[in-house]
């Protein structure tokens, strides 16, 4: 029997850093919404990325704290896209969980 080919697990986040993320905000710009897309996608929507005109999209609508866990959701998703890789989108908020963790709750 054949393996079934599916979304792959990865852990995106380790190829999150300061360096990656200035190298994305190079190349897309990051723009803030106010209106409510919501019922275009037919889900709640915080943020995503346009990969063909290189914008992220980020609902303004949302607390400092969210905004910024969103900004990384994105910037993972790009990630993934550099990769090649195909990944659930379960995973992708798992990694943006833990890369905003790491970089927010870390003791200073």
């Amino acid at each position: 029997m054949a393996k079934k080919k599916g979304k792959r697990k990865v852990n995106l986040s380790r190829y999150l850093d300061l360096k990656k993320v200035i190298d994305i905000l190079c190349e897309y710009d990051l723009i803030h919404y106010d209106i409510h897309l919501d019922s275009l996608f037919n889900q709640k929507l915080y943020g995503f990325v346009d990969f063909n005109n290189k914008k992220i999209y980020i609902n303004k609508k949302q607390s400092k704290t969210d905004m910024r866990d969103t900004i990384i959701h994105e910037m993972l998703h790009i990630i993934e896209d550099e990769l090649g890789v195909d990944v659930d989108e379960d995973n992708v908020v798992d990694n943006s969980k833990k890369s905003f963790n790491k970089i927010y709750t870390q003791t200073r």
